[in-house]
């Protein structure tokens, strides 16, 4: 009775021993070969459980029963080392994969980082190359802008040269020209002057011939005495007559000239 009691413990050891394996063969199920392993090692655990309940109920005695343990425990023992074993190998897979896994996603980490930087790379680059073409559009316009200023300015210099040139011309030409109406103006007075002293010096000239003097009654006659004695005078130039300031014509030149023969008291 003890000694199937003791098989009947060791069964269920063993039974517990196998859901245990069972459950940690579903967890390396990921690995096939290890999966097939461990199903192989379940069945072969099942048929020595069968074979250890076969025998421990067939036993008597207690020597039987404690080989059946010894071999449970022996066959428990090469269980839990093959469950050590198969534990590590299922982990060193799953951290392979885990680790061919992680290389992976860092490799594709790593290339879409260098993508990103040649991109990043290559829009610096077009960037650099537009405001290296702003700046020279920007020179260029700056330059085309200092030349027409320049250009204005010299403009706006020779249009002040010019319009003083002109004004220097017009006044030039208008002082040639006032210079020229004096000039006319003063050959016209002493040429006036001239023929009046010529007049002046032919009236006093004595004697007359018959027909000046038969001209000369016959001019006088129609005089009355004050007029005949005022144009005697004028042509012997006796007196003069003054030319009236009102006059559009009349000549102010020598309004602040002092007459020849003028006597102060």
């Amino acid at each position: 009775a003890i000694s199937a009691a003791k098989a009947e413990s060791f069964s269920r050891a063993m039974l517990e021993t196998r859901l245990n394996m069972e459950a940690e063969a579903k967890m390396a199920a990921a690995a096939a070969i290890s999966a097939k392993k461990a199903e192989a090692t379940c069945r072969e655990m099942l048929a020595v459980r069968f074979s250890i309940e076969a025998r421990a109920r067939a036993l008597a005695a207690e020597k039987e029963a404690a080989a059946a343990k010894k071999k449970a425990e022996s066959t428990a023992r090469g269980l839990l080392s093959m469950r050590i074993t198969f534990d590590a190998q299922a982990k060193a897979k799953a951290s392979e994969k885990k680790a061919e896994s992680t290389r992976r996603g860092l490799l594709a980490t790593r290339l879409e980082l260098e993508t990103i930087q040649r991109e990043i790379a290559a829009a610096a680059a077009t960037r650099l190359e537009a405001e290296k073409k702003a700046e020279a559009a920007r020179r260029g316009l700056l330059e085309t802008r200092l030349v027409i200023e320049a250009y204005e300015r010299a403009q706006a210099i020779l249009k002040l040269k010019a319009e003083k040139e002109g004004k220097q011309r017009a006044l030039f030409a208008a002082r040639l020209d006032m210079e020229e109406r004096i000039r006319a103006t003063i050959r016209a007075r002493l040429e006036q002057i001239a023929a009046r002293r010529a007049a002046i010096s032919e009236a006093r000239r004595q004697p007359k011939s018959p027909e000046i003097e038969q001209a000369l009654a016959e001019r006088f006659a129609s005089m009355d005495v004050e007029d005949r004695a005022f144009n005697i005078l004028i042509e012997l130039g006796i007196i003069d007559i003054s030319a009236d300031p009102e006059c559009p014509e009349y000549d102010p030149t020598d309004d602040t000239c002092i007459a020849e023969g003028t006597i102060f008291l």
